[in-house]
């Protein structure tokens, strides 16, 4: 089974990119009384680990014969390189079917993209003669070879509409034909042999010496694959930063949470850290890991954070403060 075809394609990063690999700095309203606490937060690039790689598309045969055992293969250059195939049972000519491609990253980095080539292979016939001999006679004052001997397929496919033929020539390059003749075998099966015995008419003055050469045709599958989508999917995703109180006084009970938000604004994924009291002009660091499940980064739109707290107003009142932003 031969690779063939293989283009080198790439898997875009993320829309997200540009927006998560910038690190902001935010800043929280808080209470005008003075002493209250004044939080900010400072954020990180996010890293994006594990998960998979998933690359789908189509296989399509535009060949006159079916292919079987269709394998279409993935070689990622990711590290020292991963590779994944998907394997179809078998794409009729003129047919197209689907493929999906999954390679897990394991506890490898998602990159911002990679390339990839892909390859395609099916179970082909390897055709020769076997056991082929010929005889020489004069009939009606012709010279007349008779070439006898069977086709095997050594391959994996069957071989249909086999067609074998033979040439003398004048030259061992081929080029001055003598005689041909050309004889057909049905189909050739995987594995099996069909014997031919076919006449060549060397004419009124054959030579006395020629070489024989032979070739053959049958309906071949010719598999091509195109890739219609390639993504990460899945992963855990790691958002880190810090919290610092500007203000004089602390912030008690603080929680901070990172939500990853698709174009419509709907939460795909979310995760929270509980930093405990931050001190007046003081900081807080912190590090959220978030499981994607499903999810593709390639899906977020936007990294939203909320940071709620609990500050005293005039000395003695405990009050929860909450406030969310753009990470």
């Amino acid at each position: 089974m031969d690779f063939r075809s293989r283009p080198k394609l790439v898997i875009a990063g993320a829309a997200l990119a540009g927006l998560l690999l910038l690190a902001l700095v935010g800043l929280v309203a808080t209470s005008a009384i003075a002493g209250s606490p004044v939080l900010q937060y400072r954020d990180q690039p996010p890293v994006i680990a594990g998960g998979e790689a998933i690359v789908s598309g189509t296989a399509t045969n535009s060949g006159k014969s079916d292919a079987a055992n269709v394998v279409v293969k993935m070689h990622a250059q990711l590290g020292s390189g991963l590779d994944g195939q998907a394997t179809i049972p078998n794409v009729a000519a003129g047919g197209t079917q689907p493929y999906a491609i999954t390679i897990p990253l394991g506890s490898a980095t998602q990159p911002g993209n990679f390339s990839y080539d892909i390859a395609v292979a099916w179970d082909d016939p390897s055709l020769d003669v076997a056991g082929d001999g010929y005889d020489h006679s004069l009939v009606n004052g012709h010279g007349i070879v008779t070439h006898h001997g069977s086709v095997h397929n050594a391959g994996k496919g069957d071989a249909p509409n086999t067609v074998i033929t033979f040439q003398l020539t004048a030259d061992q390059g081929g080029s001055q034909v003598l005689a041909q003749a050309i004889y057909s075998l049905g189909t050739v099966p995987a594995g099996g042999d069909k014997p031919y015995n076919m006449d060549l008419d060397l004419g009124a003055s054959p030579p006395d010496s020629w070489y024989s050469r032979y070739s053959f045709a049958w309906d071949q599958a010719t598999v091509a694959a195109q890739t219609d989508a390639a993504k990460f999917v899945g992963g855990t995703a790691t958002l880190t930063g810090a919290v610092l109180n500007g203000g004089r006084a602390p912030a008690k009970g603080v929680t901070v949470t990172r939500q990853l938000l698709n174009p419509k604004g709907i939460v795909l994924a979310n995760g929270s850290a509980k930093l405990g009291q931050v001190a007046g002009h003081g900081k807080a660091p912190y590090a959220i890991t978030i499981d994607l499940g499903q999810t593709s980064i390639q899906d977020v739109h936007a990294d939203r954070i909320v940071i709620a707290w609990t500050e005293m107003q005039l000395l003695v009142v405990p009050t929860s403060r909450s406030s969310k932003g753009p990470a």
